[in-house]
């Protein structure tokens, strides 16, 4: 983001657009990619500003959602489909992947706890190979049981909802995918 760019999100967030603006008038529904860009850049700001403690609290109950738009928007990017923003790809991507870094360095709050959490579950482990995922395993007696719980599920995922199952995946697949797209890029 350029110097004048930041100078206006900086100016923005004096204003306090996203306490008085943008997070009153949010809704899952009828928000556009510009909108929730706008958001992410918002919420970035006050997280390089060191105003987390602060910046959790507006979210308490519907912090789900934007989080989930968020991830939305960066798998389409990601499989590159069309992005409606202003924006291009990759300056999109960067505020994505800053808004995740503002989330992990707070996994303390719990609405960002239950938002984030999915994604780096012991599902992660599909990702590894078995010989790799057995022999990491070893020793560990909890987390195999949690390996095992969790395999299970998969195993029996055709008795959840069509819905359920695409959300699990996504859950499941996203922060391997954003790391390989990261490196592919």
């Amino acid at each position: 983001m350029g110097d004048s760019a930041r100078t206006t999100v900086q100016a923005l967030e004096r204003l306090q657009y996203l306490e008085l603006y943008l997070w009153p008038n949010f809704t899952c529904a009828r928000s556009n990619d510009d909108y929730i860009v706008s958001v992410l850049l918002m919420l970035n700001e006050k997280h390089e500003q060191g105003l987390q403690s602060s910046m959790w609290q507006m979210f308490s109950n519907d912090f789900g959602e934007l989080f989930d738009d968020a991830i939305g928007l960066m798998i389409r990017i990601m499989q590159d489909e069309v992005c409606e923003t202003v924006l291009d790809a990759w300056t999109v991507r960067s505020i994505v992947v800053r808004f995740l870094v503002a989330c992990f360095s707070s996994i303390e709050t719990a609405c960002v706890r239950d938002a984030c959490m999915p994604l780096v579950g012991v599902s992660l482990w599909h990702h590894v190979t078995p010989i790799v995922r057995d022999r990491s395993m070893e020793g560990v007696a909890q987390l195999r049981k949690f390996w095992k719980h969790e395999s299970k599920k998969w195993t029996v995922s055709a008795k959840v909802s069509e819905a359920e199952a695409v959300r699990r995946t996504r859950d499941r697949d996203f922060v391997p995918s954003l790391v390989r797209d990261l490196l592919r890029c």
